[in-house]
């Protein structure tokens, strides 16, 4: 951003989640870089009130994700019986939790999900390390199915588009989401859905379409499975939810365009 000023490129910040930012130097590197931008759409409430705080002088917006642009057009469904989808991801843990015990949560409540609907558990993937990057979600997916008692899918291909990702979110039944814009995909397309939070973005994104509270924290996984359960048999109460709430949404986001 800062090179960006020297350079006079305007900048803008568009759908963007900010802070928390939890110290001074923090606080004021964020508002020097910040003010540099020409101007500035939050996704939520909080991320734009935490640069209002910061005192930052660019304009500031509270707008949503950009995902929610565009109309998702789902997969043809391969399996017969129930769906759920799930997305999985390896952390840092920097306020407790560990690895394992997420890992061991997620089984742990795709396998309750499976026993009670005989559906069919189906794990896809946000990052696959395609291009180089540094992320591949399959490796957490990959141990999760691996200590499932039932058996599961795993989405191996490594290449997919962003159209087709959201269409296979768009076709679960229900959605168990580490990955924040797994669950933006899913709900786009009226999929309810259940967060395991890494961050704030997550609940601020489900407060948005109607879904608070079916969310828990992958540093505190108890209790997952009996979230994914209730989730379930709420379904059909969840899709007029995100019926309701989505198409304001995507008024603001097509105007944010």
């Amino acid at each position: 951003l800062h090179l960006c000023r020297r350079l006079g490129k305007p900048v803008v910040l568009f759908g963007q989640s900010f802070g928390p930012f939890a110290s001074a130097l923090g606080r004021t590197s964020a508002r020097e870089a910040l003010s540099d931008a020409t101007w500035i759409v939050a996704r939520d409430a909080d991320s734009a009130a935490c640069v209002a705080e910061l005192g930052v002088k660019a304009p500031i917006e509270c707008g949503v994700d950009a995902a929610l642009t565009g109309t998702p057009t789902p997969l043809v469904r391969w399996a017969r019986g129930p769906l759920l989808g799930v997305t999985a991801r390896s952390w840092h843990f920097p306020d407790g939790g560990s690895q394992d015990r997420y890992e061991s949560a997620m089984a742990e409540a795709c396998d309750a999900w499976a026993q009670l609907t005989g559906g069919a558990v189906w794990f896809l993937s946000m990052c696959t390390g395609f291009g180089g990057y540094r992320q591949d979600d399959r490796e957490a997916a990959r141990r999760i199915a691996g200590r499932m008692l039932r058996p599961a899918i795993v989405e191996e291909r490594d290449d997919l588009g962003f159209a087709e990702t959201r269409a296979q979110l768009g076709s679960c039944d229900l959605v168990l989401g580490t990955r924040m814009h797994s669950l933006i995909f899913a709900n786009t397309a009226g999929v309810p859905g259940v967060a395991v939070s890494y961050e704030a973005k997550h609940d601020a994104w489900l407060e948005q379409v109607g879904l608070e509270g079916r969310s828990v924290s992958i540093a505190a996984p108890d209790g997952l499975g009996e979230v994914l359960l209730k989730a379930w048999n709420d379904r059909h109460v969840l899709r007029a939810r995100i019926a309701a709430r989505l198409p304001e949404r995507r008024s603001r986001a097509e105007a944010q365009l």
